[in-house]
């Protein structure tokens, strides 16, 4: 599950990196779980209506367009 105790691997990551969690990597819809993942996480930060977030929007929206097809 999400929780810290399972956090056991260290992760070197690069300013402004993240680590998705595990339910949102093994979730049947992961397309959409990570973009949710990814937008509340920009929102918290007060990025939710920037430029960035909005290309971000559109190609993960166009990704996940793409695997329907």
């Amino acid at each position: 599950g999400d929780s810290l105790k399972n956090d056991t691997q260290p992760a070197m990551l690069s300013p402004k990196e993240i680590v998705l969690p595990r339910s949102v990597t093994m979730a049947p819809d992961a397309p959409e779980k990570a973009y949710e993942f990814v937008a509340a996480l920009l929102k918290k930060q007060g990025h939710g209506n920037s430029k960035h977030h909005k290309e971000f929007h559109k190609a993960l929206k166009d990704e996940i367009l793409s695997r329907k097809a």
